[in-house]
């Protein structure tokens, strides 16, 4: 089973569902998991390994499809076929943002589905690849070592390395140091952009922390302690990309 393509279905009708998931068995796809609601499967999937994403637009519950693709645009590079029985410009402009792979309209056939998962599939696996030396680069991109920070009525320069983590305070960020701290009049996503991706992890909405000054993570009590015993927040979702980041297994 490990050699099979995992999809993951969200569907809110269980008839379709089930029979969705008959026609992937059928075609040596791994059905690893499915749900009726967009907020169920946002959350089960930060946990899964998912190869293909299969989502209806309308779904029971307060979030749609769209919804659930969009959080999913923003953590995660998956491939996702739509599945809708709706074609109005409004529903087709509102998929286009979010980029499908594929988009099917209800109802189909077997045979229209499964060229249109391995379309979505081959196409996305060309991307991919001409996308991963764009990225090799990008991980060869030299951070700064030393920033200037204005401290008063002067300008400090402060070693990066210092920096035990960023925190955000209204329209600006504090940066926690060593010895001092220091506020800078910019958004934290700037500040993450400037700071080294590797060494520097978002662990909440609010906060950055420099892996180095680690001391303890208690991913139940979600909590992160630095080697200065400060306490940090840790959110569930970022919990998740941590762990993958960090090759944490457990």
């Amino acid at each position: 089973m490990d050699d099979l393509i995992k999809v993951y279905i969200v569907e809110d009708v269980a008839i379709a569902r089930a029979s969705l998931e008959a026609m992937l068995l059928d075609n040596n796809f791994d059905v690893i998991g499915s749900a009726a609601k967009a907020e169920t499967a946002w959350n089960e999937l930060q946990y899964l390994k998912v190869d293909l994403l299969l989502v209806d637009i309308n779904l029971a519950g307060k979030k749609n499809g769209v919804w659930l693709v969009e959080q999913i645009r923003k953590y995660y590079n998956i491939p996702v076929v739509f599945l809708t029985a709706y074609g109005d410009q409004k529903t087709i402009k509102e998929v286009l943002n979010t980029n499908p792979n594929g988009y099917l309209m209800k109802p189909y056939q077997e045979v229209t589905l499964i060229t249109t998962i391995n379309i979505a599939l081959d196409n996305f696996d060309k991307s991919y690849k001409e996308k991963e030396s764009v990225l090799l680069e990008e991980k060869d991109k030299n951070y700064p070592e030393y920033l200037f920070v204005k401290k008063n009525k002067k300008v400090v320069k402060l070693n990066v390395s210092t920096i035990n983590y960023v925190q955000v305070e209204e329209k600006y960020c504090k940066l926690q140091c060593d010895e001092t701290n220091y506020l800078i009049k910019m958004s934290l996503k700037k500040v993450q952009q400037i700071l080294s991706e590797e060494k520097f992890k978002q662990v909440h909405r609010s906060f950055i922390v420099n892996t180095e000054k680690i001391k303890e993570i208690y991913f139940e009590d979600s909590l992160i302690v630095l080697l200065n015993n400060d306490k940090l927040p840790f959110s569930d979702h970022y919990k998740t990309i941590f762990r993958k980041d960090n090759d944490i297994f457990c």
